[in-house]
């Protein structure tokens, strides 16, 4: 009998070369796994950017790589733009947002109404919504502080269909179970209204408001948006592990929320 050391060992070289035969018979495998590679190396440039110890630096280079993510891989619709700095969104009645990572656009239609380097300010009318981006989540602080944010977002007037991400590469210090527990006390205690549609764990998957006893399984699950959040009558956060797919389902996530706050602008002007 083969002992279960050698047997994982075979079983890994086995899967690897499976891998490499693949990659050799054709050049595009398939959406999903193009993703898991561009997850691979957005893991690894986060990774390489560990050696810059200010953390207002450390914060913006990770920033721009998702941002770079976003507008230069080409799959976003050339319509959706994706802000170059930090912006603020500001609302009809003059109400604002805290300062937000990443904003995406209207890049068609958009007007900006005041920019500088690092800091520009957006019209409601002219977002889909905003991604707040975090190098890594350690307490209750940092997911509150994060999640504010979107808060300060999703609570303008004018912004009930628009979406908001939390986007964090890596959680070390909390174990999962904790953490999705930290997102779901900040749940109770807000109004669905400003929740957030999901949270990224790249290296370890999305954290999701469901209904209790309800599990989402694809893209169908829909519990990702905001008309969904505001129906929920038992709140049970969820976690959807990774399996090399986080950045994929983010992709299709965010794509379905951009095209519902397209419809939503449509019909509502």
């Amino acid at each position: 009998m083969t002992p279960p050391d050698n047997t994982l060992r075979l079983i890994t070289e086995l899967k690897a070369k499976t891998q490499k035969l693949r990659e050799q018979s054709t050049e595009f495998q398939g959406l999903e796994r193009e993703f898991a590679l561009i997850q691979e190396d957005l893991i690894s440039k986060y990774k390489r950017s560990s050696h810059i110890h200010h953390p207002g630096d450390l914060g913006a280079i990770r920033e721009e790589i998702l941002r770079d993510f976003l507008s230069k891989t080409g799959y976003l619709p050339l319509k959706y733009g994706v802000s170059k700095s930090s912006v603020r969104v500001v609302s009809q009645t003059g109400h604002q947002t805290e300062q937000i990572d990443i904003a995406i656009y209207d890049a068609l239609n958009s007007p900006t109404l005041v920019s500088y380097s690092s800091l520009a300010f957006l019209a409601i009318e002219s977002v889909y919504g905003v991604i707040q981006v975090k190098s890594t989540i350690s307490s209750q602080e940092d997911v509150d502080h994060g999640l504010k944010n979107i808060a300060s977002f999703k609570g303008l007037e004018g912004a009930e269909e628009r979406f908001g991400i939390l986007f964090v590469y890596e959680c070390k210090k909390l174990k999962w179970v904790t953490l999705v527990k930290s997102v779901e006390k900040f749940m109770l205690q807000n109004s669905p209204s400003v929740w957030p549609n999901f949270i990224v764990i790249l290296n370890q998957g999305l954290i999701l408001p469901c209904e209790d006893g309800l599990l989402p399984s694809t893209v169908q699950g829909h519990y990702f948006r905001n008309s969904d959040a505001r129906s929920i009558s038992k709140l049970r956060v969820t976690a959807v592990p990774d399996t090399g797919s986080t950045l994929f389902r983010f992709y299709l996530y965010a794509r379905i929320s951009n095209y519902l706050g397209l419809v939503y602008t449509l019909n509502n002007h």
